[in-house]
C-alpha cells in the first residue's frame, strides 16, 4: 500500500492554478510576440502619471528612462532588464565616462509567468512579487535597487518656447503684412536700401499690435492703441520693421517717413532703434574683401521646415532628421520631395524634417520661422565658389502627433531630443567628412551649431514634480556634453518665457548659450507679450509673459521680428487647410519664388532671440573653423560688452554685437 503524502495547501494551490493557466499561456506567447512585434513604432499613449502626488506630469503610459551604474557589465544590465519585465528600445552607453541611458519599455507579464512567480512564492516565501505595471510603483522599486542611480517616467518636458499669437476668435495665427504685394526685390537692391522703412504714407502704415496682429491705419490707430497704454509691460505697436539685423545695439537712428517722423508721440518710443548689428558686419565683411569663409551647418532642431521655401531652399543641407519617442529617422537628399510633389502622409520618408502638424489652429510655422531668421543673418557671407557660408539642417524633435497642451503650447518627450543629440553624435561627427555604406547621410564634417528654441521649464513643476523628473532633464544636459566631447559644436537654447529671474534649463549649463529677448526700442527691458491660454470653458484669453533673464544668458531682440511663415504648396498638403496663414485685407499669397519679404511672419519671444545668436556661433566658425566651442561662446558672451537687459524679477547678459564678435576691419 502506497504512503501518501500531504503537500502544503498553499502548494497544492499554486499547482493548480499553473496548471489552469498553462495552456492559456501557451496559446497566447505567439499572438503576443505578434502584437509586440508590431507595435514598436506605434504610438504610445499618454497618461497622468500620478494625478495626486504628481499632478502636473504626464508621461507615455509604457516606457521608463533608467541610469544604472557604469559598473555594471552588458549580462548584469540584461538580467536587470528581465527580473522587472523591460524591453531595451534605447541606450546610449559611454561606460568611459560614467554616462548611461536607457529607455525601456513595460513588457507585460505573461500567464506563464506570473503562474511560475506564484509557484516559487509558496515555494520559497521570501521570493519577491513580480514587479508592478504600474508606473510609480515600478518606477519607486527602480530607484530602490542599488544596480541604478535613478529611474523616472519618460515625461512630456519640452517646452516649446513659442508665442505665435491667435485671433480672440479663434482663427488661424499670424500672418503676412497687410501692405499691398510689392515687387520681388533683388539682393543688391535691398542691401543697398537705407533704414528708412519703406512703409506707405496714410492708411496703408502697417503696424504690429500688441498680439503680434498686423494693425492697418496709420497713426490714428497707432494713437488709439497707445492712448490706452498703461504699466510698465505695455508695448507700443511696432512698425513692419527688419530692424532686429540692420540697427545697431548701442542703436540706430532710423529715417522713418514723413508720416511717422512727424509725429512726436511716435518718434518718443521709435526714433532710436536697437539691434544686432549685422548689416554693419556685413558691410565691414565685404570692405575687407569678402574672403571665403569655411562651409558651416546649423541643425535647426525644432518642428520641422518648410523646405521649398524660397528664402532658404538654396542653402538646406541634404539631410533631414526626425526624432521622437521610439528613435530617429535620416532622410537622404534623394528623399527630399520635389516642390510639385503633394504629400498627404506626413509620416512618409519624404516628409521627414517637413513642419509638424498644428495643434488648436495654431500654425505649424516655428521651425520654418526659425530657419528664416538664421537664413537672413548669415546671408551675404559667403563659402566656397560664392555659395551661401552657412547651411540648414531641418531637424524635427516631436512625435507625429502633438502630445499634450497647455493653454495654447505644447510639449514633447525630452527623450526625443537626447535621441536627436545620439543621432549628431553617431552620425554628423565634426571633423574629416564621412559617409554612411548605404549613401544616406551627407557628413562634411562641418556641423558645428544647434539652434533650439526650447528649454525646460523649472517653474511649471512642484518640487516634488521637480525632484523626481529633474534626472532626465540633467541627462539630457549630459547628453549635450557627451556630443561636445568628441565634437566642437555650440548648442544655442530660449532662456524661456516664464518672467522669472532664472533661465530654463539646460541653459544654466557652461558648456551651451542660453538666451533672453529684450524690446527694440529699449535694450535694456526684457521683452513682454500676452500670451494665449484657455479659460475653464475653453475659450482663449490672454495673460501676460516674459523673457526669462539670467547673468549667465546674453540676448537679442525678440518683438515683432520680421521672418519666413509657411504658405500653401504641395509639400503641405498634409497641413488642414485651418493651420495655414490667412491672407489679410489687400494681401495674397504670391507665386513661387518672389522675394523673401512676401512671404514674412512676425515672429517673438525668446524663440525668435535665439536662431539670431544661433547665426553669430555659425559665423564665428564659419569665419575661423578652428576656434574651440569655449571660445566662441566667450566670443558670443564678450560680444554684449557689459550692456544688461533688466526686469523687476531679474537681470541678464545684454545685446550681442555681431561687429565686435566678428572683428572684420579691427
Amino acid at each position: 500500500m502506497l504512503k501518501s503524502h500531504n503537500l502544503p495547501g498553499r502548494l497544492l494551490l499554486a499547482l493548480v492554478l499553473l496548471g489552469l493557466l498553462l495552456p492559456a499561456a501557451c496559446t497566447r506567447r505567439s499572438a503576443l510576440d505578434t502584437q509586440l512585434d508590431s507595435s514598436q513604432d506605434a504610438e504610445p499613449r499618454v497618461v497622468a502619471y500620478d494625478p495626486q502626488r504628481y499632478p502636473g506630469i504626464q508621461c507615455l503610459e509604457d516606457r521608463v528612462i533608467v541610469e544604472t551604474s557604469p559598473r555594471l557589465s552588458a549580462a548584469q544590465r540584461e538580467q536587470l532588464w528581465r527580473e522587472y519585465g523591460l524591453e531595451l528600445s534605447f541606450e546610449w552607453l559611454a561606460p568611459k565616462e560614467g554616462f548611461t541611458y536607457h529607455e525601456l519599455r513595460l513588457r507585460p507579464w505573461t500567464a506563464l509567468q506570473r503562474g511560475r512567480n506564484l509557484l516559487a512564492r509558496a515555494l520559497q516565501p521570501g521570493t519577491p512579487a513580480l514587479a508592478s505595471r504600474h508606473l510609480p510603483e515600478l518606477v519607486s522599486a527602480l530607484n530602490d535597487d542599488p544596480r541604478i542611480n535613478w529611474a523616472c517616467p519618460d515625461a512630456l518636458l519640452l517646452e516649446w518656447a513659442d508665442s505665435a499669437a491667435i485671433e480672440s476668435s479663434g482663427s488661424a495665427g499670424s500672418a503676412a503684412p497687410a501692405t499691398a504685394a510689392q515687387p520681388p526685390q533683388t539682393a543688391e537692391a535691398e542691401r543697398s536700401a537705407s533704414l528708412a522703412a519703406g512703409l506707405r504714407d496714410g492708411e496703408g502704415v502697417c503696424f504690429v499690435d500688441q498680439r503680434y496682429r498686423p494693425l492697418d491705419g496709420g497713426l490714428k490707430t497707432w494713437a488709439e492703441q497707445s492712448s490706452i497704454a498703461g504699466g510698465a509691460q505695455w508695448q507700443p505697436p511696432f512698425p513692419d520693421f527688419e530692424y532686429y539685423r540692420r540697427c545697431r545695439p548701442e542703436g540706430s537712428l532710423v529715417d522713418w517717413a514723413d508720416v511717422l517722423a512727424s509725429d512726436a508721440t511716435f518718434m518718443s518710443f521709435c526714433r532710436r532703434i536697437h539691434g544686432t548689428g549685422q548689416q554693419q558686419a556685413l558691410e565691414a565683411y565685404r570692405a575687407a574683401g569678402a574672403p571665403e569663409l569655411s562651409p558651416v551647418t546649423v541643425c535647426v532642431a525644432d518642428t520641422g521646415v518648410l523646405f521649398e521655401h524660397p528664402d532658404y531652399s538654396a542653402r538646406l543641407h541634404p539631410n533631414s532628421i526626425d526624432a521622437n519617442y521610439s528613435n530617429y529617422r535620416i532622410a537622404a537628399g534623394q528623399d527630399r520631395p520635389s516642390p510639385s510633389l503633394k504629400i498627404e502622409d506626413r509620416s512618409a520618408r519624404v516628409g521627414i524634417g517637413l513642419p509638424r502638424d498644428a495643434i488648436k489652429q495654431q500654425p505649424a510655422s516655428h521651425g520654418t520661422a526659425v530657419a528664416g531668421i538664421i537664413s537672413r543673418c548669415t546671408e551675404g557671407f559667403n563659402g566656397p565658389g560664392g555659395k551661401p557660408a552657412v547651411r540648414l539642417l531641418p531637424a524635427s524633435i516631436r512625435s507625429d502627433k502633438t502630445y499634450a497642451m497647455v493653454g495654447f503650447s505644447f510639449k514633447s518627450p525630452i527623450s526625443a531630443f537626447i535621441k536627436l543629440v545620439y543621432c549628431l553624435n553617431q552620425d554628423f561627427p565634426v571633423g574629416q567628412a564621412s559617409t554612411d555604406p548605404l549613401g544616406r547621410i551627407s557628413n562634411d564634417g562641418d556641423l558645428r551649431v544647434v539652434s533650439v528654441s526650447a528649454s525646460v521649464p523649472r517653474a511649471y513643476f512642484s518640487k516634488a514634480e521637480w525632484k523626481l523628473v529633474s534626472p532626465l532633464v540633467g541627462k539630457a544636459a549630459g547628453a549635450i556634453w557627451q556630443d561636445i566631447i568628441y565634437n566642437d559644436r555650440v548648442y544655442v537654447f530660449a532662456a524661456g518665457n516664464e518672467a522669472q529671474g532664472e533661465c530654463n534649463r539646460p541653459c544654466d549649463e557652461k558648456y551651451v548659450i542660453g538666451v533672453s529677448a529684450c524690446m527694440p526700442y529699449d535694450p535694456a527691458q526684457a521683452w513682454m507679450g500676452p500670451a494665449p491660454e484657455l479659460d475653464k470653458k475653453g475659450k482663449p484669453k490672454w495673460r501676460q509673459e516674459g523673457s526669462n533673464l539670467d547673468p549667465r544668458c546674453v540676448s537679442a531682440p525678440g518683438y515683432a521680428i520680421i521672418t519666413s511663415t509657411i504658405y500653401p504648396c504641395p509639400n503641405l498638403a498634409y497641413l488642414p487647410q485651418d493651420e495655414m496663414p490667412r491672407a489679410w485685407p489687400d494681401y495674397s499669397f504670391p507665386p513661387r519664388g518672389a522675394g523673401w519679404v512676401q512671404h514674412t511672419n512676425r515672429f517673438c519671444a525668446t524663440s525668435s532671440a535665439t536662431p539670431q545668436v544661433s547665426a553669430l556661433a555659425a559665423l564665428l566658425y564659419a569665419q575661423q573653423p578652428g576656434r574651440a566651442y569655449q571660445n566662441v561662446i566667450a566670443a558670443v558672451k564678450d560680444s554684449s560688452a557689459g550692456r544688461q537687459v533688466t526686469a523687476s524679477y531679474g537681470q541678464s547678459g545684454g545685446l550681442i554685437d555681431y561687429r565686435t564678435a566678428l572683428g572684420w576691419g579691427d
